[in-house]
């Protein structure tokens, strides 16, 4: 079934890997994305208590 030509020399096999492929892709970069914007939220929320003075009152 892999092997069912499509267009030309373009088969169902290769349609298939293009289209996971772009998956993958896709993917990876909205989870980088999310995660780098989830990430840049709680910057400040880790910076806030450093700013305390050094003795702790």
């Amino acid at each position: 079934m892999a092997a069912a030509p499509v267009y030309g020399r373009l088969t169902l096999g290769l349609v298939r890997g293009i289209l996971q492929l772009a998956l993958l892709v896709a993917g990876a970069w909205w989870y980088e994305d999310r995660s780098t914007r989830f990430g840049d939220s709680l910057e400040p929320s880790r910076a806030a208590p450093s700013a305390a003075p050094a003795g702790g009152r």
